[in-house]
């Protein structure tokens, strides 16, 4: 029999709080994704694209790309991510866990922020409590 709830089901706590989503083989290696879409994500992106309507009604297209992206960036930090391992980092350095770190991030690598928002949209990452580990994906 299909199952809506194991394929479309989540748990609303692990969704509210976060799940880790390993970025690599370390335990500290992760950042923890709220479930996308959520009510302050809806709220905060309408918010946002109302107050840049000017700019993203440009003629050029890259002034749309740049605001579409900062605010895109702005949003997933305000909405998405509820923090990260110790050992994430940029260019070999460990980076605190900020609001404003994250919207760095996201605007510096929108591919990134874009990998992020599909793995938050996907709900079988919040299904069950138990996290898998990089070592048990490997295997």
């Amino acid at each position: 029999m299909f199952d809506l709830h194991e394929m479309f089901g989540f748990e609303k706590n692990l969704a509210d709080q976060g799940m880790k989503m390993f970025l690599g083989a370390d335990q500290e290696e992760y950042i923890q994704l709220k479930k996308l879409p959520n009510a302050d994500y809806r709220s905060a992106l309408n918010r946002e694209l109302r107050a840049s309507e000017a700019a993203l009604a440009s003629q050029d297209i890259n002034v749309q790309n740049q605001v579409s992206d900062e605010i895109f960036a702005r949003v997933m930090a305000d909405t998405c991510v509820a923090g990260w391992g110790k050992k994430f980092g940029l260019k070999g350095k460990a980076l605190p866990y900020s609001n404003e770190n994250v919207v760095k991030i996201f605007s510096d690598y929108p591919e990134f922020c874009q990998k992020c928002k599909a793995w938050a949209e996907n709900p079988r990452n919040y299904q069950h409590a138990v996290e898998v580990t990089p070592d048990q994906v490997k295997k």
